[in-house]
């Protein structure tokens, strides 16, 4: 990532890190989805490690934090999506 695609990253990825720490489960489950994809994982570890280097240390760690807590958890688990359907009429 570089150019304007490192620009976007630097401010998505916050952005995206904090959606994953809201009480609202559905913006938790949608960041955390997000977040999965734009950071290719698991797939591809090495756009991780890239994306990390975009980002000052508090939000690298921030972002390492999600990635161990929640991301590889729910791929290890075999829970891919973890949304809560719940329609609201």
């Amino acid at each position: 990532a570089d150019g304007a695609g490192a620009d976007v990253l630097r401010a998505l990825l916050p952005a995206l890190v904090n959606g994953t720490k809201e009480k609202n489960t559905y913006v938790r489950a949608s960041s955390e989805n997000a977040l999965r994809a734009v950071l290719r994982l698991p797939q591809d570890d090495a756009f991780y490690q890239q994306c990390m280097g975009l980002l000052e240390a508090g939000g690298r760690e921030a972002l390492g934090d999600v990635v161990t807590r929640v991301l590889r958890r729910a791929v290890a688990d075999g829970r891919e999506e973890d949304l809560d359907c719940t329609l609201v009429t």
